[in-house]
């Protein structure tokens, strides 16, 4: 299931709101890491507190519609090991960056303390 961003935008107020009166917890592993093995993170030239494997500027989360591609898209039409090949292309971008900054401001955007 894909949320458009007011649907995103909604779940993320609810949970602020829930947020304000007791402690929530994110824990998570990335995928990419456990699935591909790969991920070689090293500080950023550019922005303290981040760690990225690759040379590119750190942008800060935002709510967005990207991830609301409809099912029929051609991406779906492809053959299984095209589909896998943009699939780790998109993950290598999705988590190029992590540290104490990465981390910060998705908790900050969710309402995580």
């Amino acid at each position: 299931m894909i949320l458009n961003k007011s649907e995103i935008e909604r779940c993320l107020k609810i949970i602020r709101s829930i947020g304000c009166r007791y402690r929530l917890t994110d824990m998570h592993v990335h995928p990419f890491e456990v699935v591909y093995g790969t991920g070689r993170y090293a500080p950023s030239q550019q922005t303290d507190g981040i760690w990225s494997t690759e040379d590119s500027a750190y942008v800060p989360p935002r709510i967005n519609d990207e991830g609301s591609s409809p099912q029929s898209s051609p991406v779906n039409n492809m053959p299984a090991a095209m589909r896998d090949r943009f699939a780790m292309i998109k993950l290598r971008r999705l988590y190029a960056h992590t540290g104490p900054r990465c981390m910060g401001d998705q908790m900050s955007m969710c309402g995580l303390s």
